[in-house]
């Protein structure tokens, strides 16, 4: 299984076009004596050449972007018309702009260049800060890389887009049909149209499907289409996405930020708006539900955090206001599915999957598959759950349907294909094989099943006589397993490269949706373009970027009406809490507020480390020094336990102090060590990926500005104490804005009482070892006045003792402040009180009369909190400890990890592992 979880056909906007000829290849495909013409296009299959652009008449000057100048090839430019004469010959007259392109050029240089550029920057800090990002295996830098998004959108006029739209719905419409034909009559292998072996040797088959009722309306209920110009302007279908196409949450996100950022430029061009067509989706998926439901749970399926597009599946789920959910929180009992949560199971009624669906039920598909539910197939088939789009949707995605298609079009819908595919040839025919094997250099061949059809395995220019050996041996052995198509040009579209529009070659993703008996078009789609100006190969995995798709309107907003259709209101019943929330996402909020508050505390100890370093006194103390690096070096934070003694004694003062400031701010920022600020920062991080639906969107632009991979000094092998304590200061704001975040804006529910209770179970964990460590450390009256101060400032409590006491910290005075006192928020006896609190309002079975065990732990430790004498723990021994004290701290220190073990055990385990083992973030060395 790959590493996100699934092997996704949609290979979320993978390989798109390679280089070569632009020219149509003549293909046939013959079914049982059956001939199906595969006329790519007009009725010939060739292409009208277009002139080559020669010299300074190619160029157009767009104003404050400069001159650009289109490929110098056999490319359509999308935005510029090549200088040709009626006869299709190269003309001297200078070459043209676009109509669709004359309002957006005429707006830009109407704000003028700094305007432009300046919003552009605002525009990749917006990107930055929503954290959108796009997951690529294998990268040395980290899976997380962030969205490439180009400021100048790719716009289709109104004529081109109708004619488009036309051939994308009955594409739809097509594969609709094929679909509810292959899983119910096979009228289509019965009469020849398609060869069996196409269907059977196909894995996306899916064989216990067959006969279901899965559904009785449409079973594909979401499909997209990789489209590419052809030189001579006419669109073609490079791919076909029928399983669970990714990217409309890209598309929207990228139309979200371009809109903000050119608001008057946008309103200007008369673009056609995007939220209609996600109404559409939503109402869709409404009415998939199972009759008698009218406000039906829809839950959006993913694979996890580790899928490359798990941006967008919890972008989805938080923008149509669905729960997202994983594989494990989702059970079947009698064949109906539901989601395990807090307070018992809840019914689902709609699935959006975004799981393969060979993966999706592992009792009746793949038996390996952690990701799905099992029954979900029985579940579906009793139509006690819809599922968009249906499982075995994912037969079509081959490419070697193509030849076909042309034929299937005029025996189901009696009409000629309006939108041709890319000229394919599928091995599995000997005459296609034959031409295959004759063509090497000039096709791209291609697995026709599996995971690996998505990818151009064999797509090299030239193939070495060895490698074309082989793979015609390959051919041979196994025809059916290959298809093979022609080359694609792609077209080129400007891009903004520095501060000049130059060509990159495009590749345009477009998303239709079911409603009623027939299909709604995005108006726009996800532009992917080429990062490099040679490569004509489109891939999000090799670093490509994105552009924004603007259709331009040709009527009026109010000529055009409302984009959905009014619908019924629903009356709701009224609701001040939700007990509903999945296992694993209490889990994950848990273990967010405790890293959150980890990486806090160890920020707040190095910053009191680094002050006494540049404290005008104690800084001429060594040894103070290195009494207060023992707690960080007990808590396992610094590369080693300290400093040999002998060389720092043999060194006069300032030089030993230095030599400790270096060694402090190397471990500051260490990343392989467990426990660190780097691994605590890293893991809060990951926990907030896992619940991104659940945050809102200020509390994620702290999480990212969090991320210490981005915000690392960048002066860090010549960092200065100063610097750091800069950094570590904006770190410890940082951290608390985000619990601000929680504690104003997050509802009193079951997620903010388990985030609260990580936060404070971990806060008092971190002061009790403080504590043990600073308090044993004591041992004259310099080294007791040095800790408590150090201890009080760590607590954030000095102004509170010095406001109460007007004295210098004595152990007495401390320890009640920082141990015992409950109206001080930042002690330990206040963190264990909050804790008790929450307890008392989470869900419990009420069939057990008695407390629970994490109840009556917490009370155990909270009791002994109040119990405690603090002139008792501060009695010293005669070596200096405090033997009441650490008795008290071991016994605390003993319960609390307690609790969260039964707390986990309660209410998380029963639906994922527990945090701290499932979020283990791997070496990256």
């Amino acid at each position: 299984m790959s590493p996100r979880g699934t092997t996704t056909g949609d290979t979320a906007f993978g390989t798109a076009g390679a280089p070569g000829s632009g020219e149509a290849l003549p293909g046939v495909s013959q079914v049982q004596g059956q001939g199906q013409s595969q006329s790519q296009g007009t009725g010939s299959g060739a292409t009208v050449p277009h002139a080559t652009f020669i010299g300074p008449q190619a160029r157009v000057d767009t104003g404050f972007l400069g001159y650009y100048q289109p490929p110098l090839a056999n490319v359509h430019d999308e935005m510029v018309l090549p200088p040709v004469n009626a006869s299709g010959t190269a003309a001297a007259v200078p070459a043209k702009i676009r109509p669709q392109w004359h309002g957006f050029l005429d707006q830009m240089n109407d704000l003028g260049g700094p305007e432009v550029m300046r919003r552009w920057e605002t525009a990749r800090s917006l990107f930055r800060e929503n954290g959108v990002t796009y997951n690529v295996y294998s990268d040395p830098q980290g899976m997380d890389r962030p969205w490439e998004f180009d400021p100048v959108p790719f716009i289709i006029g109104a004529e081109d887009w109708a004619k488009l739209e036309a051939g994308l719905i009955q594409r739809a419409r097509l594969f609709d049909l094929i679909l509810r034909d292959l899983y119910g009559p096979r009228r289509l292998l019965r009469d020849g149209l398609l060869p069996p072996a196409l269907v059977f040797a196909n894995s996306g088959y899916l064989r216990p499907l067959h006969g279901l009722a899965m559904t009785k309306g449409p079973m594909l209920h979401f499909y997209a289409a990789d489209l590419a110009r052809s030189p001579d302007g006419r669109w073609w279908v490079l791919d076909d996405r029928t399983q669970a196409p990714s990217g409309a949450g890209y598309a929207l996100e990228n139309r979200t930020v371009l809109s903000r950022m050119l608001p008057d430029v946008f309103r200007a061009c008369d673009v056609h708006r995007l939220s209609g067509f996600f109404d559409t989706l939503h109402d869709t998926l409404l009415g998939m539900a199972p009759r008698g439901r009218d406000n039906p749970r829809i839950v959006l399926l993913t694979p996890g955090p580790y899928n490359e597009v798990y941006f967008e599946h919890a972008y989805l789920a938080r923008y149509l206001g669905y729960t997202l959910v994983e594989g494990s929180d989702l059970t079947v009992r009698d064949n109906h599915v539901f989601l395990k949560t807090l307070s018992g199971l809840q019914p689902v009624h709609v699935i959006l999957r975004r799981v393969d669906e060979d993966f999706c039920d592992p009792m009746e598909l793949r038996s390996d598959s952690s990701l799905g539910v099992a029954g979900l197939v029985q579940a579906a088939a009793a139509g006690n759950v819809a599922i968009a789009n249906c499982l075995g949707c994912g037969v079509i995605e081959t490419p070697a349907i193509r030849p076909f298609l042309i034929g299937l079009a005029r025996s189901f819908l009696g009409e000629p294909l309006k939108l041709p595919s890319v000229a394919t040839w599928w091995c599995g025919q000997k005459r296609e094989m034959n031409y295959v094997l004759e063509h090497l250099d000039d096709l791209v061949v291609r697995p026709t099943f599996g995971a690996g059809r998505a990818v151009t395995a064999f797509a090299e220019p030239q193939l070495t006589r060895q490698q074309k050996a082989d793979l015609s041996s390959k051919i041979r052995f196994r025809p059916h397993d290959f298809t093979g198509h022609e080359r694609v040009q792609l077209s080129s579209a400007p891009a903004l490269i520095g501060t000049e529009l130059q060509p990159r070659a495009i590749v345009l993703r477009v998303y239709l949706v079911s409603s009623g008996d027939s299909y709604v078009v995005m108006p726009g789609g996800l532009t992917r373009v080429s990062s490099a100006p040679d490569r004509q190969v489109v891939s999000m995995q090799r670093g490509d970027g994105s552009k924004d798709t603007w259709v331009l309107s040709d009527k009026s907003p109010e000529e055009e009406g409302p984009s959905t259709q009014p619908q019924a209101v629903i009356r709701l019943d009224l609701k001040r809490s939700g007990t509903d929330m999945a296992s694993r996402v209490a889990d994950n909020l848990f273990w967010l507020g405790r890293y959150a508050e980890r990486s806090e505390c160890i920020a707040r100890l190095f910053r009191v480390i680094l002050t006494r370093y540049t404290d005008e006194t104690a800084s001429r103390n060594v040894e103070e020094l290195r009494r207060v690096l023992q707690i960080p070096v007990s808590l396992g934070l610094l590369a080693y336990p300290s400093p040999p003694r002998g060389a720092a004694a043999s060194l006069p003062p300032n030089e030993a102090v230095e030599m400790l400031e270096k060694h402090v701010l190397q471990s500051i920022f260490e990343s392989h060590r467990g426990g660190s600020l780097h691994d605590s920062l890293h893991r809060f991080h990951h926990a907030a990926v896992n619940v991104r639906d659940r945050l809102s969107s200020d509390m994620w632009r702290i999480v990212s500005k969090l991320d210490i991979d981005s915000s690392m000094p960048d002066t860090l092998p010549d960092l200065q104490i100063g610097e750091a304590l800069g950094w570590l200061n904006d770190m410890i704001v940082d951290i608390a804005s985000f619990s601000g975040m929680v504690m104003e804006n997050m509802t009193r529910g079951l997620g903010w009482r388990f985030m609260d209770m990580g936060r404070r179970l971990e806060r008092a964990l971190y002061l009790l070892k403080i504590l043990r460590r600073s308090m044993a450390m004591a041992t004259g009256p310099l080294g007791e006045s040095f800790s408590l101060e150090a201890l009080l400032d760590y607590a954030d409590s000095s102004m509170t003792h010095r406001s109460r006491y007007f004295a210098e910290p004595q152990a007495p005075t401390v320890l009640d402040l920082v141990l015992c006192d409950e109206s001080n928020p930042r002690s330990v006896a206040y963190q264990i009180a909050v804790v008790a609190e929450h307890i008392n309002n989470l869900p419990r079975d009420q069939a057990q009369p008695f407390a629970t065990r994490e109840k009556k732990i917490i009370m155990s430790s909270l009791n002994k909190l109040r119990l405690a004498e603090v002139t008792t723990l501060c009695e010293c021994a005669p070596d200096g400890g405090r033997p009441a004290l650490e008795a008290l701290i071991a016994a605390l220190s003993a319960e609390l990890p307690d609790f969260s073990d039964s707390l986990t055990q309660d209410y998380f385990s029963h639906a994922a592992p527990t945090q701290e083992t499932s979020i283990i973030i791997p070496d990256p060395r």
